[in-house]
């Protein structure tokens, strides 16, 4: 079996299990691209590492590209396709560059007050009052970004006080649920449209391009930290 072939088949056998599988399949053909057309079996080591290593890599896309050859040819050896898998065996260690931090009310207060300069640039394509509320939401729910700037009216339920964040990471839905304790719990009424003005069918939660309006209402507490 000739490695195009094979990528090909191997990505089609993953999307059709459901997977998107976009990235994957990107690192896949670009290490078909670099070896050509070869056979299947044929691929060693060296030619591995040498598509591991190319320019500009980092651990993190090293480690990527590991991963994403290793569960391909492993599931090509299962298969009777390889005898062995070619990948070098050492992966480097990733070093963690990542510091937690929890802000004080204090410094949420002095971020959120910053918001009303940061978005005065005409280049800005979301006002401050809703870069405001975003911050608070993002506090307040430990959502992603992207979960949050793609949310829909329909998915906050202020009665329950559940926000339902649908095909996420590894496209899966679950449940958020926010605390009416929390300095930030007023966030989530903020993100529902109240009004029926919206140019969608499916309006966004978040009133980023100004096509869809809600009624907004950003004070917190001011407690101590």
């Amino acid at each position: 079996m000739k490695l195009a072939r094979a990528v090909e088949d191997y990505i089609e056998r993953k999307q059709s299990a459901g997977c998107k599988y976009t990235s994957p399949g990107r690192i896949l053909r670009s290490f078909s691209r670099q070896l050509g057309n070869v056979a299947l079996a044929s691929i060693v080591p060296a030619q591995v590492s040498a598509f591991l290593n190319g320019p500009r890599t980092g651990v993190p896309t090293w480690r990527c590209k590991h991963g994403t050859l290793r569960v391909f040819f492993e599931y090509w050896a299962l298969r009777g396709r390889v005898k062995t898998s070619p990948l070098p065996p050492n992966v480097p260690k990733c070093p963690s560059i990542f510091v937690p931090h929890i802000y004080s009310h204090a410094e949420l207060h002095r971020l959120l007050d910053a918001t009303a300069i940061s978005q005065r640039g005409r280049s800005c394509v979301m006002d401050a009052r809703t870069f405001r509320t975003l911050l608070l939401f993002l506090y307040g729910t430990g959502m992603r970004l992207g979960e949050a700037v793609k949310l829909k009216c329909g998915e906050v339920d202020l009665n329950t006080g559940v926000i339902t964040v649908r095909d996420t990471k590894f496209y899966k839905s679950r449940l958020v649920p926010r605390s009416e304790t929390h300095l930030c719990s007023p966030s989530a009424d903020c993100l529902v449209q109240t009004r029926s003005r919206c140019a969608t069918p499916t309006p966004r939660a978040l009133n980023i391009s100004g096509a869809c309006r809600a009624e907004v209402n950003t004070e917190i507490p001011n407690h101590d930290a």
